[in-house]
């Protein structure tokens, strides 16, 4: 049952994807590349591999040749050019990566060979596997190397280097703010003037959370709860940034300016109050270039709700695949809303959202569930 003036779960999630739009592309280097998302197909600029390449350390030669001794008539190692002629009766000691000389038309593996005492190569045992890497059978050169869309990874900069790229055009970040808010707040490492005081860890776990989602936030401090100032700070973070977060002040308390204060700053309210517990007090707006989200202080709250909703609109921006991130289960077995502090997150694999005025989901019931990404 929906309490109240309070938004579902289901409709503040698709209001907060409904603001997603990318921000343009940019090139970056592959050294930043990865965790990006490519903008467009990127295509091979080469056969690969681009020559007729050894598979093994051994002679390269003809492969009608094996059954007689050979002369060997020189070297090539990985990187030398290509610079002999194979003849009749003739080999040419090659290494793994090696350009196949002309005329060779097999490598023999080291292994399979002596050197009798004239200097003559004999091969002990043979087979018909030529030991080759053709020229193009792995790649051909403008076939796609990487789709649009893809988050690069490690991999896809190896390949991309391996074909001599050494930049790519990818989404742009949302440029992010972080606002923290309240009196009673204190920064890890300042000693406490007062018992009452409370470190600052939902910043720093939001900061933490970003750039586990590769965006370097913009972090503007502890503001007081002090109405005008905070009304300044949002506006110059939202002249400065694609998205801001605030912390804390969202509740119905004497000091929770962060609602009217957004407003005050320009923004237009999508919704306040959200029924799911924790995060109930999430506050969304939208400004004339920039999105506002202000989420809950406690840190446990700060993250559900962060999870939730500004991750997905993060990577819905850079066009990541957000469709498998929740999903809707018909549960198996009743399930008992937890209480979360910041230790249980440790070991967290997924969310199930329970309404505000839910602690028991019934077997049988449907419920959205968040996976939990590593």
């Amino acid at each position: 049952m929906k309490q109240s003036g309070l938004t579902t779960f289901r409709r503040a999630y698709s209001l907060v994807q409904a603001q997603a739009k990318t921000l343009g592309v940019e090139t970056v280097s592959l050294g930043s590349a990865s965790g990006r998302v490519a903008a467009k197909n990127i295509y091979a600029p080469y056969d690969n591999p681009p020559f007729n390449r050894s598979r093994r350390d051994g002679y390269a030669c003809r492969l009608r040749d094996t059954i007689r001794p050979l002369k060997n008539i020189g070297m090539l190692v990985a990187g030398s050019p290509e610079s002999f002629r194979v003849k009749k009766g003739e080999c040419v000691r090659i290494m793994t990566g090696a350009p196949i000389p002309q005329g060779a038309d097999c490598v023999v593996e080291i292994e399979r060979t002596v050197v009798d005492s004239g200097g003559m190569v004999i091969v002990k045992s043979h087979t018909s596997e030529k030991f080759i890497n053709y020229k193009g059978e792995e790649l051909k050169r403008g076939k796609v190397l990487i789709k649009a869309g893809t988050v690069l990874n490690t991999a896809c900069v190896a390949i991309l280097a391996a074909n001599g790229i050494k930049e790519t055009v990818v989404y742009k970040t949302p440029r992010v703010a972080i606002i923290a808010t309240g009196d009673e707040l204190l920064e890890p490492g300042k000693a406490k003037k007062n018992p009452a005081q409370m470190f600052n860890a939902s910043a720093w776990a939001l900061l933490s959370a970003l750039v586990e989602e590769n965006i370097s936030a913009k972090y503007y401090g502890i503001i007081p709860d002090d109405k005008a100032k905070l009304t300044r700070v949002i506006a110059q973070a939202a002249d400065e940034n694609d998205i801001v977060l605030t912390l804390g002040g969202v509740s119905m308390g004497d000091y929770d300016f962060v609602p009217a204060a957004a407003k005050s700053a320009g923004f237009k309210t999508i919704f306040h109050k959200v029924n799911i517990r924790p995060g109930k007090p999430l506050f969304f707006a939208r400004g004339k270039s920039s999105l506002f989200f202000g989420l809950p202080g406690n840190t446990v709250s700060t993250l559900v709700t962060f999870e939730l909703f500004v991750k997905d609109l993060l990577q819905a921006m850079q066009k990541k695949d957000i469709s498998r991130n929740i999903k809707r289960v018909v549960l198996e077995k009743d399930r008992v809303r937890p209480a979360l502090d910041v230790y249980s997150l440790l070991d967290l694999k997924e969310l199930t959202i329970f309404p505000a005025d839910r602690a028991k989901l019934l077997k049988g019931e449907s419920a959205d569930v968040r996976l939990m990404q590593p």
